[in-house]
C-alpha cells in the first residue's frame, strides 16, 4: 500500500467519524444515513483495490475506471443539487406560513380592544 492510499483512508475515516457524529441526530433521515455509510465503504474499498474499478468499468463498458469514477461524482453531485433545492423550498415554504400567521395574529391584536 502507497502512502497516498494509507492518506486517503486516513481522510475517509475522519470524514465518517465526523459525519456520523453530527448526522447522528434523531431527525436525519435514515436513507441518508445508509447512503453515507455505502459511500463511505465503496471509498475504502476503490481506495484499497483501484483495479478493481477498472474491472467494473470494463463490465459496465466504461472504458477506464477514472471515467466510471467521473460519472457517479457528476451523478453525486446532480443528487446533492436537487436535496439542496428541495431543502430551500421546504424551508421558503415554513417561512411563508409563520409570516403569514405572525401577519394574521397581529392584524388581531391590533383589532381587539384593550
Amino acid at each position: 500500500m502507497i502512502w497516498a492510499q494509507l492518506v486517503l483512508l486516513a481522510v475517509v475515516g475522519l470524514m465518517a467519524v465526523y459525519f456520523l457524529k453530527t448526522r447522528g441526530k434523531a431527525r436525519t433521515k435514515a436513507y441518508k444515513k445508509l447512503a453515507l455509510i455505502a459511500f463511505l465503504i465503496v471509498s475504502v474499498v476503490t481506495i484499497t483495490f483501484p483495479d478493481l474499478l477498472t474491472r467494473i468499468a470494463n463490465l459496465l463498458g466504461i472504458g477506464r475506471g477514472a471515467d466510471l469514477l467521473l460519472y457517479g461524482l457528476a451523478l453525486t453531485v446532480l443528487f446533492m443539487m436537487l436535496n439542496t433545492y428541495l431543502k430551500d423550498r421546504e424551508s421558503r415554504q415554513t417561512i411563508n406560513t409563520l409570516a403569514r400567521r405572525l401577519a394574521i395574529l397581529e392584524a388581531n391584536q391590533r383589532r381587539q380592544p384593550d
